[in-house]
């Protein structure tokens, strides 16, 4: 299973069925320096990230390859979300000179994390 691009307005998140207490339950923002990353791990619960500024690169594992992707920051005044499925091994590294600021919502607190060598 592979991370699922969700288009978002700026202005409806609570209308994409995404947002209630039942499913993301968490939110955080994470800022990741340049030149590193955050996350090269898997997990149980399910995460959203959106992109807020930087350039970032979504690095995941599927079928024993490794996948990337640019995360879009902004895109016509829509936010960009991307959710990761439970135990897809996955890092987003920093592919910029500046920090990268991640919106993280998740559908429960971090546990059970195993560590992976993707990055």
């Amino acid at each position: 299973m592979r991370p699922i691009q969700v288009t978002i307005p700026h202005t409806n998140i609570r209308e994409t069925g995404l947002w209630s207490s039942e499913i993301l339950t968490n939110a955080s923002i994470v800022s990741i320096p340049a030149g590193t990353y955050g996350g090269n791990h898997h997990h149980p619960r399910i995460e959203i990230f959106a992109c807020l500024s930087g350039t970032a690169t979504l690095i995941w594992e599927e079928d024993g390859r490794q996948n990337k992707l640019t995360m879009i920051t902004d895109h016509q005044n829509e936010l960009i979300a991307y959710q990761i499925p439970p135990h897809l091994p996955h890092a987003v590294k920093n592919s910029g000179d500046q920090s990268v600021i991640l919106l993280e919502y998740s559908t429960e607190p971090q546990h059970d994390v195993e560590k992976v060598n993707l990055v």
